[in-house]
């Protein structure tokens, strides 16, 4: 379930940005976890989970902002330098 929303998340930060990619997976995680909880809304989460994803893939490209894509992109390597300097320093 983390790893589906992981993807989740992934597409949609592809798409429109890192902030709305967090997001989607956040609210994907919780509706997982949610429905670990309730074994009863299992199938309704699922499915519209799997609706979400595929109006990301279908509505996405026709939405993508090359802006929104360039800061995925400048805003996962700033991360991943911040991550290292700070493994760096406390390893």
């Amino acid at each position: 379930m983390i790893l589906a929303a992981l993807l989740i998340g992934c597409i949609a930060a592809y798409y429109f940005g890192l902030r709305t990619g967090a997001t989607c997976a956040a609210v994907a995680f919780g509706l997982f976890f949610i429905a670990d909880l309730i074994p009863g809304i299992v199938l309704p989460v699922y499915i519209a989970v799997a609706l979400g994803i595929i109006a990301l893939y279908v509505i996405g490209p026709r939405r993508q902002d090359r802006e929104a894509a360039l800061r995925l992109r400048n805003g996962g390597r700033k991360l991943l330098l911040r991550l290292y300097r700070l493994i760096w320093r406390h390893g």
